[in-house]
């Protein structure tokens, strides 16, 4: 039987300092090599810097099985992907100490946008009085502190058009359909950026996959105003959410 992992502090800590200036990688997928990636890592300061966890059954801190929970495979950034891995063993292994160091890391991250509770929007097209936009996203972590898997969000996308298609404004106001109304939604079947050469676009305007997509049409000139002058900035997804512990 394994033994429980220790956290790491100076590896959560270098992770903090690097998350504070930026220094934060989204890739597609998170793979990591304890031969090339673990040797690349103890070139750039050690292993005791980029991972989160030590374990004492292994005394030697020269010994790569000494270590675990990296967060990075190139030495330079924390790679956020590598914490969604990390947070996803750590959860199924019951490993409650590593689980809350990386919650934490990845409330960090998201604590990057200006807003933590709306995603900006991708696209806005004047003329029509389009927004587009992500309600949510597969494996990021929302202002909450959760996430969700893509066949999770599919599924409250068709429950969303099947059952309800309305709008509230900020979470609590309905928004009629002679204000707003929903033309489009959708599951993006494959990443990709939405084109500069229409409308206005934010700096999120990259999809990923199997993120849920909302168009929204506004007939209220007094909400349009609101969106053009940044008092409302995206969609966020209402609802209940049951935590698997």
């Amino acid at each position: 039987m394994a033994e429980f992992p220790e956290l790491n502090r100076e590896g959560y800590n270098h992770a903090v300092s690097l998350i504070q200036k930026g220094e934060i990688t989204e890739s597609e997928s998170w793979e990591f090599d304890w031969g090339k990636d673990g040797d690349r890592l103890i070139q750039k300061g050690g292993l005791n810097r980029w991972c989160l966890a030590h374990y004492v059954e292994n005394p030697d801190p020269k010994v790569k099985d000494h270590w675990g929970f990296p967060f990075s495979s190139d030495g330079r950034t924390v790679n956020r992907r590598g914490l969604i891995a990390a947070y996803q063993r750590a959860s199924q292994q019951g490993y409650t100490n590593i689980l809350v160091a990386v919650k934490r890391l990845l409330s960090l991250i998201q604590e990057q946008k200006e807003d933590k509770r709306f995603i900006p929007f991708c696209k806005i097209e004047p003329q029509k009085h389009l927004v587009y936009g992500i309600v949510y996203e597969p494996e990021t972590l929302d202002g909450e502190g959760d996430y969700a898997e893509e066949e999770v969000i599919e599924e409250a996308a068709h429950t969303f058009l099947s059952d309800y298609k309305s709008l509230r404004l900020m979470h609590s106001q309905p928004l009629p359909r002679h204000q707003a109304v929903v033309v489009e939604s959708y599951i993006a079947p494959t990443d990709f950026s939405f084109p500069a050469s229409t409308g206005q676009k934010s700096e999120n305007s990259s999809v990923r996959k199997g993120s849920w997509i909302l168009v929204v049409k506004v007939l209220n000139e007094e909400l349009w105003e609101k969106i053009q002058a940044g008092e409302l900035t995206g969609f966020s997804m209402g609802g209940y959410l049951f935590r698997e512990e």
